[in-house]
């Protein structure tokens, strides 16, 4: 027999079996269907240390999810394989993601090559400059060295997770593999977690690239590779090839590109997938005893009609929500006097505030007490009516704070942050 018909008969066994599999999984899938569930769903299958597990999703407006069948049917309830299966669904790029990883890889593989080669001729003019023991100083240029240094290690790192994440995603859809997922998942979060040093790298170099060429180009660092001996002939080799490598790095369109990109859109993708990956194994564990979840949302909204009911019964008797004010208003009227601590400190810092001005303000009377807090942030004010009042905050270097608070007889403690204008 042909062997190509061999091959044909033996793909149309494999496609059959795969669809008989499924439309098993399926009806298995239906059979335990609970209350309020629609058909369920096939997701797709994936191979998880040399088994196939079928992902099958339940929509379900109190109890949604998804179940995991292995290859012969049996649903799973164990969290490790669980785990496992739900990565490998949901580790995926689409076009958008992969074209904005494209790119980006591109620009910092660029930049890493640009890198090295001004490294290199830098790293040599130094030693041979070092070398020579002249009296002329160019600490601006391995000032600079050091920041190319710093912006090559996180461009070469980012240029191979970034490179390794796309081409194993291309992989991923194929065989659909656990290792192969997780090495995507790996391989992608190291490449997100460098687009900020690199951002960052490439600002310090920036600060450094004009006083670095400044220095090479300048007279006495170029009387230096004047004469005929080896020394100086290495030197003015290594000075030209530094030069030119500087120069295209002051004027390569690349190393703006980073910092251009949205690169936001890498994150948001990352953060989509681990918090897919959340919602999905909290489905599935909702999936392993969805009729408990169920009972306990109806309990719950049982509570919560019962409670509506009661201020409904409560409001027709007169002791609504009036009755609530008139004892917030009963209290306002009680005769007493409290004292009042207040620290005041910085959101961002937490650092106190000191000289700020505390006023407050009877919300009745209209009567004020005031004072000004200490080095360390604190106030004290004493004697105070009890009752309804706002609090303002003033500080010279900070926004104006406004709240309401209620001054209690007896101690009474608050504390105020304030914003930096």
């Amino acid at each position: 027999m042909n062997h190509r018909i061999v091959i044909l008969i033996a793909i149309g066994i494999l496609f059959c079996n795969t669809v008989n599999a499924q439309t098993t999984i399926l009806e298995i899938a239906g059979n335990e269907s609970i209350m309020l569930d629609s058909e369920p769903e096939l997701m797709g299958n994936y191979y998880v240390d040399n088994v196939w597990y079928y992902v099958v999703k339940h929509n379900n407006p109190l109890a949604g999810g998804i179940s995991i069948y292995d290859e012969y049917g049996t649903r799973i309830d164990d969290a490790s394989i669980a785990d496992k299966v739900i990565v490998t669904y949901r580790v995926k790029f689409d076009n958008e993601i992969k074209d904005v990883l494209k790119n980006y890889t591109r620009v910092v593989s660029s930049i890493d090559s640009q890198a090295a080669q001004t490294i290199q001729s830098l790293d040599s003019l130094i030693f041979k400059l070092d070398e020579k023991e002249t009296d002329v100083s160019y600490d601006r240029v391995k000032t600079f060295l050091s920041a190319m240094n710093l912006l090559k290690n996180s461009t070469r790192d980012a240029s191979s997770s970034c490179s390794n994440a796309l081409s194993k995603s291309d992989l991923l859809e194929t065989n659909k593999d656990y290792n192969t997922a997780s090495a995507v998942l790996d391989e992608y979060e190291k490449c997100v977690s460098l687009i900020d040093p690199i951002n960052s790298n490439i600002a310090i170099l920036k600060d450094q690239i004009e006083p670095a060429s400044e220095t090479l180009n300048s007279r006495e660092v170029l009387k230096l590779a004047l004469g005929s001996n080896n020394l100086s002939r290495d030197i003015s080799r290594w000075l030209d090839d530094s030069i030119r490598n500087v120069d295209n790095l002051k004027n390569s369109t690349d190393i703006e590109e980073p910092t251009k990109m949205d690169a936001g859109i890498l994150k948001s993708s990352l953060d989509g997938i681990k918090s897919g990956i959340e919602e999905e194994t909290a489905g599935f564990e909702t999936r392993l005893d969805p009729q408990s979840r169920i009972l306990k949302i109806i309990a719950f909204a049982v509570i919560i009609i019962a409670v509506i009911a009661a201020l409904v019964v409560l409001k027709r008797r007169g002791i609504g929500l009036g009755g609530l004010k008139m004892e917030k208003k009963k209290k306002e009227e009680d005769t007493g006097f409290g004292n009042l601590t207040v620290v005041v400190t910085e959101s961002k810092t937490r650092d106190p505030v000191g000289n700020a001005t505390v006023t407050l303000v009877n919300m009745k009377t209209g009567n004020k007490y005031e004072s000004r807090t200490e080095s360390n942030g604190n106030l004290n004010l004493q004697g105070i009516v009890a009752g309804s009042y706002e609090m303002i905050s003033v500080s010279d270097n900070h926004e104006t704070e406004k709240m309401e608070i209620f001054i209690d007889p007896g101690v009474n403690r608050s504390m105020i942050v304030l914003k930096r204008k």
